[in-house]
């Protein structure tokens, strides 16, 4: 996904916001605050300043006298499909973005060549994947789950999330991994994809300390998937080694410094399913478990003893150059590979 962003990126620089305003028939189209704010009168409205759009790549908008707020394509939303409440926005906000697409002929942005090949070549190596894990399914009959509909995902605003700009995972990274926003739980949300780049669900993360931090949307069995493998497959292949993470936000931040060798399980204990997901990529994959700094070396070396017969290594600050509740990846790259770099090798007795 993440095209929304592209669009709106494109809007600005192509300086079209004008351009939709007319053609959604809005009058007295006008420039204020130096041109960094572009205000209009709706179709049926005299408020010459009713309607109003950030002139930046955001093209942050709102409908100041109807109580909408946004984007341009709530104000699309609004005005072309009658959508009025927060829920009928999210509906069609695929309607808005299509009208869009065809006014100004951006077809295609809709879909990227480096993402077409990217799924290319990942199939090549899923195909032997699968062929090795029918055959080392030895464990408990689990049924996997189910794969929704994407059109799940037009319910969804694609924007970055700020607060996870500023603690260091850029626009560009937050884009690529799908970061996004829910309107009816107000949660920054994540979509969860299986091995094969299909829906499972969305998982979504308070903005406010207050409320549960983690929700999943919709349910499914955490236990059995690892996050991020359809992308970061390809590289766990060419690197011969695999790096666990507690967390998705990990993933986000190792991916952005050029480490895509990467997966995480989604919590602090690595299921059986999970493990034999992970012996399923081959013997000569190496295993590295990235554990938070608050992690005591004893409990991640239980976590050790799950690959037994697999070369399994882990990260362990000794230095104190983390947080105490810091991922590897949080001081940033250079400690990062620093900490991989002094891995421990994990030695079964």
């Amino acid at each position: 996904m993440g095209d929304l962003e592209v669009i709106k990126n494109k809007i600005f620089k192509d300086e079209k916001i004008e351009y939709i305003l007319d053609a959604l028939d809005c009058h007295n189209i006008h420039y204020e605050q130096g041109g960094e704010l572009i205000v209009a009168a709706l179709p049926d409205g005299d408020n010459k300043r009713s309607v109003q759009v950030r002139n930046n790549e955001h093209l942050y908008s709102r409908i100041r006298s109807k109580g909408v707020k946004g984007d341009i394509f709530n104000i699309v939303s609004y005005i072309k499909f009658n959508s009025f409440t927060q829920e009928e926005m999210r509906s069609s906000l695929h309607d808005s973005k299509m009208w869009i697409v065809s006014l100004l002929k951006y077809q295609e942005l809709l879909y990227s060549d480096e993402e077409i090949q990217n799924k290319n070549n990942l199939n090549e190596w899923l195909r032997e994947i699968k062929k090795k894990r029918k055959k080392s399914r030895n464990t408990i009959d689990t049924k996997p789950n189910k794969v929704i509909d994407e059109d799940i995902l037009k319910s969804y605003l694609f924007i970055p999330y700020k607060k996870w700009v500023d603690e260091g995972i850029n626009i560009n990274t937050q884009k690529e991994w799908e970061v996004g926003y829910d309107w009816s739980t107000h949660r920054v949300i994540t979509p969860i994809r299986n091995i094969n780049g299909e829906l499972l669900g969305i998982k979504g993360r308070a903005m406010d300390d207050n409320e549960f931090k983690y929700l999943y949307l919709y349910n499914l069995n955490k236990s059995i998937e690892l996050f991020g493998l359809h992308k970061t497959l390809p590289f766990i292949s060419k690197e011969k080694q695999i790096i666990l993470f507690e967390g998705y936000k990990s993933i986000f931040k190792s991916w952005q410094y050029g480490i895509k060798n990467v997966s995480s399980f989604e919590g602090d204990d690595i299921s059986l399913e999970q493990v034999n997901l992970i012996k399923s990529f081959g013997l000569d994959i190496d295993i590295m478990l990235c554990y938070d700094k608050d992690k005591k070396e004893k409990d991640i070396k239980e976590q050790c003893k799950k690959f037994i017969g697999r070369k399994v290594y882990y990260t362990l600050d000794r230095w104190n150059l983390l947080g105490d509740k810091d991922s590897p990846v949080d001081k940033g790259k250079k400690v990062f590979k620093y900490l991989l770099k002094n891995k421990k090798e994990y030695m079964s007795k």
